[in-house]
């Protein structure tokens, strides 16, 4: 009897990618398409986000690559990650200033009194 095998790869980036992020140059590698699930691996962003970016014209555009598969070119994906903002506190600000309690306010107990 077969007993069912569970999948157990890890989805990163290209070994050769990866090396090179971590050693800050610019990598060397082939430009290829990338599908939306490896997309949302890459960047670490939702598909609903992805696709909504791609919508705005603030994402790279997908390119049709069958009768129902997009893709985005790898070297388009990496030019708009390198061209992200980073953080710095000079370009952030606080959200709600002097704001304590988090989430809805509390009900007033209503206790009959006899």
């Amino acid at each position: 009897m077969k007993t069912a095998e569970t999948d157990t790869t890890v989805h990163t980036l290209p070994q050769s990618i990866a090396a090179e992020k971590t050693k800050g140059t610019t990598p060397i590698f082939q430009d290829r398409f990338v599908r939306p699930a490896e997309q949302v691996v890459i960047t670490g962003r939702s598909l609903a986000s992805i696709f909504r970016d791609q919508r705005m014209g603030t994402y790279p555009p997908a390119i049709r690559i069958g009768d129902n598969a997009t893709a985005v070119r790898l070297s388009s994906l990496m030019a708009w990650m390198d061209s992200r903002e980073v953080i710095t506190p000079e370009n952030t600000k606080p959200i709600c200033i002097g704001r304590k309690s988090v989430g809805r306010p509390k009900k007033a107990s209503t206790t009959a009194e006899a």
